[in-house]
């Protein structure tokens, strides 16, 4: 259900969880979230930590989610282009989120359905028919295992890729880590283009709603959530935050 066959990845739906991203042959890709000063991990993001559902088109293209990760709110999109999806993630409380780190987790389960290798900073899943490679133009992202982490006080970009090189062995060592990056990091070229990226599906999937009256948005909302086609709760046509 809700499968496109040309771009199987797909974020959250009514079988998932917010922040996994379900790809083909089992495998995985998850945004945990794990706090160092308290050392709580978590990687299901159910009720009460949905705190907005936002746009879905179920196929891969957009979709966008807030979240809460006990007093730290944060968005989460998705959007599918020429192959690749690119993650968007940005805390909206950067002020409460100084300890907070982001986990982006590539796994096959079960764990024989593939194998992962890891290079110098990103990770690559390969299946018996095919191979995706995990990585984050991101400056302070840092690679430990099939773990890319990142600070969650500044925004925070992942990108899924076909790899056309699936890699010949394991590899355990760790990345080094990159140039630091706090929350007053500016964006890098290649962030600001993803993230131009990530703007343009957002607009287009909201622009196919622009018909639709302000006043009746909810309704509009709730008959075509009831009807599977999207997810938008919103009572408004603002863009998700």
């Amino acid at each position: 259900m809700y499968w496109n066959a040309t771009n199987p990845w797909r974020c959250w739906e009514r079988t998932t969880l917010a922040g996994i991203l379900n790809g083909p042959d089992d495998l995985l890709v998850r945004v945990a979230l794990y706090d160092q000063r308290t050392r709580i991990y978590q990687s299901e993001f159910r009720w009460p930590a949905l705190d907005r559902l936002g746009p879905n088109d179920f196929g891969g293209r957009y979709s966008q989610v807030t979240l809460r990760f006990g007093e730290v709110r944060w968005s989460l999109e998705t959007a599918a282009d020429g192959g690749r999806v690119y993650l968007l993630v940005r805390c909206l409380t950067p002020e409460k989120a100084a300890h907070v780190q982001i986990r982006l987790e590539t796994l096959y389960l079960p764990e024989d359905r593939g194998q992962i290798v890891t290079r110098e900073e990103e990770v690559v899943a390969r299946s018996r028919t095919q191979a995706w490679r995990v990585r984050s133009p991101s400056p302070a992202a840092h690679r430990t295992g099939s773990t890319i982490t990142h600070p969650l006080s500044r925004p925070f970009i992942g990108v899924i890729e076909p790899a056309e090189d699936p890699g010949r062995r394991l590899e355990q060592r760790t990345a080094g880590e990159r140039v630091p990056g706090d929350a007053g990091t500016p964006l890098t070229p290649d962030e600001r283009a993803i993230a131009a990226r990530v703007a343009d599906a957002r607009r287009d999937y909201l622009g196919r709603f622009s018909y639709v009256p302000a006043e009746f948005w909810w309704a509009y909302a709730a008959v075509v959530y009831g009807l599977g086609w999207n997810m938008i709760w919103a009572a408004d046509r603002r863009e998700p935050l």
